[in-house]
């Protein structure tokens, strides 16, 4: 669920009337206009709080990996063969 609204004087101010219980905790956000220059330089903290993600709890988040069903997909024989061509024609 989503409200529209604007802030006024440090006050959030609804753009139509909502009625919430007390006690119901909300979440405000501002809504950040993309940048006017495609080239502007942003943080690392910035740009990972414009795009909603965090920062990885281990490094081994970082590193990725070989996706599994491309593990034996057979390049690295035909690496191999084209290699030995070469290696037999002289080049």
């Amino acid at each position: 669920m989503n409200f529209q609204g604007h802030v006024e004087r440090g006050v959030v101010i609804f753009d139509e009337p909502v009625s919430l219980p007390d006690g119901t905790e909300v979440r405000v956000e501002p809504v950040v206009p993309m940048p006017g220059n495609f080239w502007q330089s942003l943080s690392l903290d910035e740009l990972a709080r414009r795009q909603g993600v965090g920062f990885p709890k281990q490094d081994e988040e970082l590193l990725g990996g070989w996706p599994t069903e491309e593990l034996n997909d057979g390049f690295e024989e035909a690496l191999l063969r084209g290699r030995e061509a070469e290696l037999e024609d002289g080049r």
